[in-house]
């Protein structure tokens, strides 16, 4: 999976050497068909899932209890926003920061919990990005085991509007916890959320991936509009009652077509179709690899596979002529 349109270079070298490629969304296929000039027939869609019933399930978390727990008292009693990235360009943090004091520039009780790790004073940079510093923009503290459902439990929404994802899980793992959630209509999201199960930010265009690692001077990803976004989170926080409908609606896609048990379906028949095609012999890539004779230039690959086992070599006789034998 990559979060760009082009993959790093050195990972192109090694192309030649994969017989199958499993890739999580559809648009990953499309990037490596038309971008990297890969076999669509040797790429295969292989989802990613969750435990929705014993790990990522909100009838197991209580909303008030959860909530006390996590978030601060001060910020219990208006609505919190969590996000969960790492700290990095791609997650469009400064996007998100100046959405949110877009959408509420005022007093509102709107809380932002950004569970990450700034390399400096968060409010230093809220400060650099707005101009003033905004005490309702928070970090949270790391959460582990259950106190991370208890984060998605004890919130009102997410949100991650990045320029791109390889897949998602924070996105997939808040609409399992039935929160509203607001991801980019590009890239990994698009997989698992529709228009009816979140609130998909409308891409205005592509820009260049800058600041991603490794990224080819070609590579772009999504551009985010924040009065797009600074929308979509105002919307969430003024339409509870819709809000509530999208996330129950997002749980219930996510149960239907993400638990892991309906993903390791997808899995053991991809794996059960490659080993049967290793033992008729069968290679992918020497199927989209021409032959070259070293006289004859190239030709088409063989369509079936080389015949296995050893030769039986015949055995020489010298032929008698005829007539009776020496005499000695």
């Amino acid at each position: 999976m990559y979060e760009a349109t082009i993959v790093p270079s050195d990972w192109a070298q090694n192309f030649k050497e994969i017989d199958e490629w499993w890739v999580p969304y559809d648009g990953m296929k499309t990037i490596l068909v038309d971008n990297h000039g890969v076999s669509a027939n040797r790429i295969h869609v292989v989802e990613e899932g969750l435990d929705t019933r014993r790990t990522f399930n909100p009838d197991l978390f209580d909303y008030a209890s959860s909530r006390a727990r996590i978030y601060p008292k001060d910020a219990q009693g208006g609505f919190i926003f969590v996000s969960i990235f790492k700290w990095e360009t791609r997650k469009a943090y400064e996007e998100l920061i100046r959405a949110f004091v877009t959408a509420f520039p005022g007093n509102e009780s709107v809380t932002l919990f950004l569970r990450t790790t700034p390399p400096q004073s968060l409010q230093d940079i809220v400060s650099r990005l707005v101009g003033k510093r905004d005490e309702r923009i928070r970090v949270l503290e790391r959460q582990e085991d259950h106190r991370y459902m208890q984060m998605l439990a004890g919130a009102d929404g997410f949100v991650a509007a990045t320029h791109g994802e390889g897949w998602g899980r924070p996105i997939m793992e808040a609409m399992a916890m039935g929160l509203p959630t607001i991801a980019t209509n590009w890239s990994g999201p698009t997989q698992f959320m529709t228009q009816d199960t979140g609130y998909l930010l409308p891409v205005k265009g592509l820009v260049a991936a800058t600041g991603l690692p490794g990224a080819d001077s070609r590579a772009q990803w999504a551009d985010i509009d924040v009065g797009l976004l600074a929308g979509l989170m105002k919307r969430i926080v003024e339409h509870p009652n819709e809000a509530q409908a999208v996330g129950a609606r997002a749980r219930q896609r996510i149960v239907q077509h993400y638990d892991q048990d309906a993903i390791a379906e997808q899995v053991l028949d991809r794996l059960q179709q490659a080993c049967e095609r290793q033992q008729r012999g069968i290679l992918p890539r020497h199927l989209d690899t021409p032959h070259v004779h070293p006289r004859r230039g190239s030709t088409p690959a063989p369509t079936t596979p080389p015949r296995r086992g050893r030769h039986k070599r015949r055995r020489r006789t010298t032929r008698r002529p005829s007539g009776p034998p020496p005499r000695s």
